[in-house]
């Protein structure tokens, strides 16, 4: 599984990359057969984003999620 990671706005630090990398391996307890994920980490203002793309054997999945802080 191929981990790719963008950030906007924001500095990623060693500890949201393993943060991510983390969360990255749940995805296997529900696919076997992940080829990609692409996480997008985006600041604007007081908005904080984070989008994650993943190609999971013909099968693009996708999220999206917003807060505050």
């Amino acid at each position: 599984m191929n981990v790719r990671m963008t950030a906007r706005r924001l500095d990623l630090t060693d500890g949201i990359k393993r943060h991510i990398e983390e969360r990255s391996d749940h995805f296997g307890r529900f696919f076997d057969h992940i080829i990609d994920i692409h996480w997008l980490l985006e600041v604007d203002n007081r908005r904080h984003t984070a989008e994650t793309t993943a190609k999971v054997f013909g099968t693009m999945l996708t999220g999206r999620a917003e807060a505050n802080d």
